[in-house]
């Protein structure tokens, strides 16, 4: 008898009947294909005949978008060409020496033949005379004139020769493909040393793409002042130093000057400088740099970036701003990246985007302890790290960039400059309105009459109530109806009929409840035939100008403070006068050094009103200083302005007696001599008591230790010690009281020597202790000579790092596994290696043991971003920990690359000057080996199940990726080809463009989409946030410490109750538990498959949406050019978890694929025009057990034996 036909369509012919056997055979099949079934994963998150591309779906309604739409979308998103700069908001005053309408002088001159060549700079300047057609002699009362590419090709040449000319520009420049202006010896010394006035004109279309140091329009200059000077283009190079108009500016200054375009540099870490203007600024404090009225609107990305400067020391920038965006991995800020020694930013402000940088800020991102800021404009923040002085009081904050310009530069905020117009001027911005045309307003009538609330009038600025409400809606009519005084105040104030305002004043003597006017006004409201009626109530405060005229008579009159002509003693500086309790006075010193006010006289409530004590320190010399009173009146009300007037008061104070100050002086030399005799003078690394010759001389070749303020037995907070050096370039001390070490640089062999004047490396270092009360300074000199390195005493240290290199794996290994091919437990990291007096290597393992003197492993790029690694990095975590190495066997063989970078303790300074600046440091070329030496060991990890395989295959993981915002997926894709050991984090970099979000380590804070909305934590609540899940589940680590496997599905989800997924708080940037957060109330580590903290940021301007990164991360080498593939998933409701459904394109084609499943929601990977049908659904509501399933096998074996039997004894029977 036929069996009945199973009609389900089959896994490999859908539709096709198969008809079941029956017996022994039936048995065999079933159970064969049963265990194939097994064995299929129960979901796919995407078939490989997925799409390899599909267009971006339709944001409005969730359905593929047309082909029309997306092209239109692309078009759309097309990043436009950055405007040009601003021009100064003055017009450039006029130039001695500009050309008139006639011209300037041409004058023509002969080349002069020399016999033999130019042996020194002096001669050759000497010998070069101006080219036949440059106008001009370079003098500054006869300057060169440029108006053309082929006159600054000439100038090129006369530079070259003759760096101190003057020059002027007569015309804008096109310029095109450019080299910078830059000495052909290459020594920065000999750079432009003159002046390069631009007089208002501009160089446009600069393109420079260079693969050196010291790139812009000049590569770099060397006291040198450019000004009224403006740049557009394109400047960018793979090394550091970049800027828009210098790559590296010292002792120079520019005034006047502006840059649009882009600024980029491709060199990595800390050092690679990129700034709008200039990328690197001031050297030290005898080459600084100044800005003035700069500005910059062009894009810049580096490593340290900022608007007007990259990195500066020593530098004072002041009236400028930034309006274009900074990018900077290690530093960003909108006028300086890094600011360091001494530096000053003043009346600068910037309203670009600012990013990168976890500590990203509108003016500078790190600022250092000895520079300041004050008097600046800022969006967001004013400064991210550093412990630099910010006048936080001085500053403002506002994203408008008019108002910005208005209060911090003076004037109306520039708008942007035709790029057609041969002679820019500043002009209004096309969106500022006309001041003669009243704004439209779209309030209704009873919406403005009910916005109306109290109004408070402000002395010097309201007259009256009617205008200052008009002003403030000027569409409608105001006409003021009645006035009602609503407080006892006499005739001291007044509104009349007209609205006009008497401001209040009393005799601030009496008594009075209140000190001020209160009103009640009744006006009528009219607009387009429509009246409303409204009460406002009406605050009127103190004339300020009669209490200030009072406050002058009465109070500040009757301070005196007597002689102060010649003052040794301290001084009574008075808080009240004449016992006018309502008019109290503060003082303020201009040196706190010489004279400090002290309040000590004001401990109880019956001295509070006691006079301040000018506290008098008399110095060796004699000083002048300026206190300042200042009277403020007491009788304002809340939020009234404050009224104060102020006067200063010249102090002269005395010397110390010489008798004392001797005495001081000789104490503090005691103490000097006391300490330098118990610990004297060591050499840093080998820690050895540095002995003078007989001449006095020390000799060094490491830097410096000196005695502490312990072995002075001072405090160094009253007894500070300072340091000097005659040569700051050989010795270099650094800028801060109480240091005990003393940095020294070793030129390279006599012969290096010659281009210097201290032909001999004499040094002299000055340390000095200071009495902080009197001023009185002790100071003790030493003779230092720096010794030269001589190349070929270091073959051996040359040699220890090749060795060290060499030996990598054994210096991990310590003996522990036999060799690199059978590692089976943990490795060890090491300190330094260093070579015994046998030549052998020996590996500190514990720091108390280190030499100091030998290879050390140093930190390498990109480690800041997680700070999962920075000695010894892995190349698969799971298998190899980072920095630690912990051996973690799979079942299967692992091979593993361990990487470091190698140092050389001591000479591996001076290749990190090379590296960091060639032209510079050339000198140092040679010892550029023993810095930054990158080395790898390959090992291969036995795996468990069969210890004796000896080979290992790194097997590419293909990956499926999602972000999904909860109701849509903005970004998807497959990735294939990964290498093993790639990280949930290497796929998120990939998958998000770098500028849609924001993190903190691995953490993911906020995520922008491909329409630019920005999803940010506590966005939707105080426990929504981002997660990720990986096959479904939630981790327990964060995105960088996930290694993915082969067919893994990532998905990174927002959601609204992140409390759901784990007992967590959401990280906090100040450590503290968030308001609403679960736990126990104190800070704890990142939820289940979280990842720190941050900021939500706009998308960038010209984003596309789904896409990968347009930087490659480290670990993503695909192995096809179709290693990645884009997904667009499209919310599927009534799909669930094992549902496959068929997907049919318009041409009739179809595949099968199963679904997304994200939680409760299934996305399914749509192409635009397709649809899809479920063809299979998923019945089961949970997975069988494994006992389930071989339960199932067992009965299925045991009826197919029965049935066998039964058969075989009916045969039998029938046979018989």
């Amino acid at each position: 008898m036929r069996q009945s036909r199973n009609t389900s369509p089959s896994h490999d012919s859908p539709g096709k009947e198969v008809p079941i056997m029956s017996g022994s055979k039936f048995v065999c099949a079933f159970l064969s294909l049963l265990l194939c079934f097994s064995f299929t994963p129960t979901s796919v998150f995407a078939q490989d005949t997925v799409a390899e591309t599909s267009p971006n779906l339709s944001e409005s309604t969730g359905a593929p978008a047309s082909p029309d739409e997306v092209a239109g979308s692309a078009e759309a998103d097309e990043p436009t060409e950055p405007p040009l700069p601003a021009a100064p908001e003055q017009p450039i005053s006029p130039v001695d020496g500009a050309l008139d309408d006639s011209g300037a002088d041409e004058k023509s001159y002969e080349s002069v033949e020399a016999e033999d060549e130019p042996t020194s700079v002096s001669e050759a300047q000497e010998l070069i005379q101006p080219q036949d057609d440059l106008a001009g002699s370079g003098t500054e009362a006869d300057p060169f004139l440029v108006g053309s590419v082929e006159d600054l090709e000439l100038l090129r040449g006369i530079m070259n020769g003759n760096p101190g000319v003057h020059v002027k520009m007569t015309s804008d420049i096109s310029v095109g493909e450019w080299e910078p202006f830059y000495p052909s010896s290459g020594y920065i010394t000999e750079a432009f040393s003159g002046v390069f006035d631009g007089c208002g004109h501009s160089i446009t279309n600069l393109s420079v793409n260079r693969t050196t140091t010291n790139v812009g329009f000049f590569g770099g200059i060397n006291g040198a002042t450019i000004k009224n000077l403006h740049v557009s283009g394109t400047v960018s190079s793979t090394k550091a130093y970049v800027g828009g108009i210098v790559g590296k500016v010292q002792q120079s200054s520019l005034t006047g000057c502006s840059f649009s375009g882009s600024v980029s540099t491709g060199a990595k870490g800390s050092t690679a400088y990129a700034g709008g203007l200039v990328g690197y600024a001031g050297n030290s404090a005898s080459q600084s740099a100044s800005f003035s009225s700069c500005s910059n609107a062009g894009s810049v990305s580096g490593g340290v970036a900022g608007g007007i400067v990259g990195y500066a020391k020593y530098t004072t920038i002041e009236n400028s701003y930034n309006t274009g965006s900074v990018t900077g991995t290690s530093r960003a800020g909108g006028i300086c990246g890094q600011l360091q020694n001494n530096g000053s930013i003043e009346r600068c402000y910037s309203t670009g985007t600012i990013s990168g940088s976890d500590t990203a800020s509108d003016i500078v991102d790190f600022l250092y302890g000895s520079s300041t800021i004050k008097t600046c404009g800022y969006v967001t923040r004013i400064s991210g790290a550093g412990t630099g002085t910010v006048e936080r009081e001085s500053c403002v904050q506002s994203d408008d960039p008019a108002y910005l310009h208005s209060v911090i530069i003076g004037g109306t905020a520039p708008g942007p400059v035709d790029p057609d117009d041969p002679d820019p001027t500043p002009g209004p911005s096309p969106d500022e309105p006309n001041p003669d045309v009243p704004p439209a307003t779209d309030k209704t009538l009873d919406e403005i009459a009910s916005s109306l609330s109290t109004l408070y009038p402000e002395f010097g600025k309201d007259a009256n109530v009617v205008d200052m409400i008009h002003a403030e809606h000027p569409n409608i009519t105001v006409a003021l109806k009645s006035i009602e005084k609503t407080n006892g105040t006499d005739n001291c104030s007044a509104i009349d009929q007209e609205g006009n305002i008497t401001y209040f004043y009393a005799d601030p003597d009496g008594f009075r409840a209140q000190w001020f006017g209160s009103y009640r006004i009744t006006i009528d409201l009219s607009l387009a035939g429509a009246t409303v009626q409204k009460t406002v109530p009406v605050i009127v405060y103190w004339n300020a100008q009669k209490v200030k005229a009072m406050l002058a008579a009465d109070v500040l009159s009757q301070v005196d403070l007597g002689d102060t002509t010649n003052v040794s003693t301290d001084l009574s500086l008075p808080k009240v006068a004449s016992g006018k309790l309502w008019a109290q006075i503060t003082w303020t010193s201009s040196d706190p050094s010489v004279i400090s006010v002290s309040s000590e006289n004001q401990g109880t409530a019956d001295t509070l009103f006691a006079p301040y004590v000018g506290k008098v320190k008399c110095g060796e010399t004699p000083k002048d200083v300026t206190l300042t009173a200042k009277v403020v009146f007491q009788r304002t009300a809340m939020g009234e302005p404050e009224i104060a007037v102020e006067q200063t008061f010249p102090v002269h104070v005395d010397s110390l007696d010489g008798a004392r100050a001797q005495q001081i002086k000789s104490e503090l030399m005691a103490k000097l001599d006391a300490g330098f005799a118990k610990a004297g003078l060591r050499d840093s690394v080998t820690g050895v008591r540095l002995q003078p010759d007989a001449g006095g001389i020390y000799t060094v070749e490491n830097d410096i230790q000196l005695p502490t303020t312990a072995d002075f037995g001072v405090d160094g907070k009253y007894y500070p010690v300072t340091l000097a050096s005659s040569d700051g370039t050989l010795l270099t001390v650094p800028d801060v009281r109480n240091s005990a070490r003393v940095s020294v640089l070793r030129p390279m062999g006599t012969g290096s020597l010659a281009r210097s004047a201290n032909m001999e490396g004499l040094v002299t270092l000055s340390v000095s202790l200071s009495d902080k009360d009197t001023g009185v300074k002790a100071t003790k000199d030493f003779t230092i000579r720096v010794k030269p390195i001589e190349l070929s005493d270091l073959a051996s240290e040359f040699d220890l790092m090749e060795q060290a290199k060499q030996h990598y794996f054994d210096g991990l290994n310590a003996g522990a596994n036999p060799s690199a091919n059978e590692v089976t437990v943990n490795l060890s990291p090491f300190f330094e290696v260093y070579a015994d007096d046998n030549g052998e290597l020996v590996w500190v393992r514990d720091s108390a043991q280190e030499k100091n003197t030998g290879i050390v492993p140093v930190a390498q790029d990109g480690w800041e971003e997680l700070e999962l690694w920075r000695l010894f990095k892995s190349s698969n975590a799971k298998v190899v920990s980072h920095e630690n190495l912990l051996v973690t066997r799979q079942a299967e063989p692992k091979a593993v690359t361990i990487k470091s970078v190698l140092s050389h303790k001591v000479y591996g300074k001076y290749g990190k000057l090379y590296a960091e600046d060639p032209i510079t440091y050339a000198q140092y070329k040679d010892l550029a080996a023993l810095y930054n030496q990158e080395v790898s060991a390959e090992i291969l990890v036995r795996g468990t199940s069969n210890p004796l395989m000896a080979m290992a295959r790194r097997a590419p993981v293909d990956v499926n990726f999602a972000v999904t915002d909860g109701s849509r997926v903005l970004y998807s894709g497959k990735y294939k080809q990964l290498p093993e050991g790639t990280t949930a984090w290497d796929v998120f970099k990939q998958m998000v463009p770098a500028g849609n979000y924001q993190h903190k380590g691995s953490y993911v804070s906020s995520i922008t989409g491909p329409d630019g909305t920005v999803l940010a934590e506590k966005s939707r609540g105080p426990n929504s946030g981002w997660l990720y899940s990986v096959n479904g589940t939630t981790p327990s680590v964060g995105l960088a410490g996930y290694t993915l496997e082969d067919g893994d599905k990532l998905v990174l989800f927002f959601t609204d109750d992140g409390s759901a997924y784990g007992h967590w708080e959401w990280p906090s940037v100040d450590g503290s538990p968030s308001e609403g957060s679960q736990g126990s109330g104190t800070s704890s580590p990142a939820p289940e498959g979280s990842q720190g903290s941050g900021t939500s940021s706009t998308a960038p301007e010209g984003s596309q949406g789904s896409g990968t990164s347009s930087t490659e991360q480290p670990g993503y080498e695909p192995d096809t050019p179709d290693a990645f593939e884009l997904v667009n998933w499209v919310k599927a409701p009534g799909v669930k978890e094992g549902d496959q459904v068929l997907i049919t394109s318009s041409d009739g084609t179809s595949r099968i694929a199963q679904p997304l499943v994200v939680f409760e929601d299934a996305y399914v990977p749509l192409a635009s025009g397709e649809s899809y049908e479920i063809v299979e659904a998923n019945l089961e509501t949970a997975e069988a057990e494994w006992w389930h399933f071989y339960l199932v096998v067992l009965i299925i074996a045991i009826i197919g034996i029965g049935t066998t039997a039964v058969v075989r004894l009916w045969k039998k029977g029938k046979r018989s």
